[in-house]
């Protein structure tokens, strides 16, 4: 048997367990590998500490899914949203159809035409202008 000696640089991690509060330090590269990969090492009192694969699994998975939904969530928001201007812009020409109607009709009864039979009625008129002028100089709008 022969002796043989090491000499090599290496990067500890110094932690605590969290089961018994014992310092200890791992080398930084397993520590590393542990993390990314997954794995586990034990404290000088045999508690085991690292992170699962699976854990890091269902992270992601969770993670994903959360986007997933707030994707959706902003879909149905943009849709929402693209009709209520669609139900905006209906009312707003509804809305203009009808002033015009309304405008439509007062003009026709302030030159005396009646707006159901559409018989023009002389005394109508003058009635109209005589006994309601405010009527007349209203603005159509």
């Amino acid at each position: 048997m022969s002796v043989q000696t090491l000499n090599r640089n290496v990067t500890l991690r110094v932690m605590e367990c969290g089961t018994c509060g014992i310092a200890f330090a791992i080398p930084e590269t397993l520590y590393d590998h542990c993390f990314k990969e997954g794995g586990y090492w034990y404290c000088p009192a045999g508690h085991c500490r690292g992170w699962d694969e699976g854990q890091k699994e269902r992270d992601r998975k969770d993670l994903q899914q959360q986007l997933a939904r707030s994707a959706r969530s902003l879909e149905l928001a943009e849709t929402r949203n693209r009709e209520l201007r669609q139900w905006a812009e209906q009312a707003e020409r509804r809305l203009s159809a009808t002033k015009g109607v309304v405008t439509r009709i007062k003009n026709r009864v302030k030159n005396g035409v009646c707006p159901c039979c559409n018989r023009t009625f002389q005394n109508l008129m003058v009635h109209m202008k005589k006994q309601h002028p405010d009527f007349m100089e209203q603005p159509t709008e």
